[in-house]
């Protein structure tokens, strides 16, 4: 892996013969999701140090919450594993209108817990998935 200085705030990684795309336009980033759901036991350190403030990896929660790392806080938001689309049409084999009905069911009842807290709720999509014209029309619905 390489590492290269972008105008002296944040890094641009380029991942073996993959290309990390961006120029100048770009607002500083803040946080995100990892390749894979994968991180070591370093790798929150190192996010920190580099000013990432929130990671996207964990499945465990629906509400974000606070931990510390080193002498700092990084916020984890909640990430879908259920309710995505590699897993529903490609892993499980589930049709288009199985998906629709889980994003309905996960926002009706995250929508009447949030009434008195807060909830996120995630939808992970992959344009090569989802966007099939098979599936785009059950997702446009829900």
């Amino acid at each position: 892996m390489e590492k290269h200085k972008a105008k002296g705030k944040r890094y641009v990684y380029f991942f073996g013969n993959g290309r990390a795309d961006g120029d100048g336009r770009m607002k500083d980033l803040l946080g995100g999701k990892g390749a894979g759901l994968a991180e070591n036991t370093g790798t929150l350190q190192i996010l920190w140090e580099e000013g990432i403030r929130y990671v996207g990896d964990w499945v465990n929660d629906d509400q974000p919450y606070p931990f510390t790392v080193g002498d700092g806080t990084l916020l984890s938001m909640p990430y879908p594993l259920e309710i995505n689309d590699i897993l529903v049409c490609i892993y499980t084999y589930r049709d288009s209108e199985d998906f629709y009905r889980m994003i309905c069911n996960q926002f009706d009842v995250l929508y009447e817990e949030g009434a008195s807290n807060g909830r996120v709720m995630g939808i992970s999509l992959h344009p090569y998935i989802i966007g099939v014209p098979h599936r785009i029309k059950a997702l446009d619905r829900a």
